[in-house]
């Protein structure tokens, strides 16, 4: 609408449509864990969920959101790194939307079978070798008469698994 005497109102109708939802999760490459293992290092991208509530509103939530995969893809990094796989590689997911439910017979609250939007994520996982702690050499310490009692620190041992997280 114009507005005397240089301004305009304006007015936007959005129409938001039906909300995309997790569908199937598929992983490959992973060999060394299982893949409920994985999926849970996914905190964000799960395929279930709880009703919708104000207090839980964000648990576990079953919406789909490629911020929140971009987020689960580096936190999925940091996991098999924390398990002595330094150099994994997750590779970039791929994700089809595909439209499921709303044929064949349903029973309410048991097995709805309403119809609806999810996005399938394909996940390829590249592991890398596993690497162990050899050795540690401490340099320039000068708080402790003997530097090697630092190790004990870094909760690892010498011939268990690298972790970043416990050297950070």
């Amino acid at each position: 609408e114009q507005m005397p005497p240089t301004s305009l109102a304006l007015t936007f109708v959005v129409n938001d449509g039906p909300k995309v939802k997790v569908g199937d999760i598929n992983l490959t490459g992973n060999n060394s864990f299982t893949k409920s293992w994985v999926t849970w290092q996914m905190k964000m991208m799960h395929p279930y969920g709880i009703p919708h509530s104000i207090v839980l509103e964000n648990v576990l939530p079953k919406t789909f959101d490629t911020d929140k995969l971009e987020y689960d893809m580096e936190k999925l990094r940091e996991a098999y790194q924390d398990k002595g796989y330094y150099q994994v590689k997750v590779l970039d997911p791929d994700v089809k939307i595909v439209q499921r439910g709303g044929s064949g017979w349903r029973l309410p609250l048991i097995k709805p079978n309403n119809l609806g939007i999810f996005a399938n994520i394909h996940v390829p996982i590249e592991e890398g070798r596993l690497y162990h702690l050899h050795a540690a050499n401490f340099v320039g310490v000068k708080l402790f008469r003997d530097p090697s009692a630092l190790i004990q620190l870094l909760s690892m041992r010498v011939g268990y698994a690298f972790s970043r997280e416990k050297l950070t």
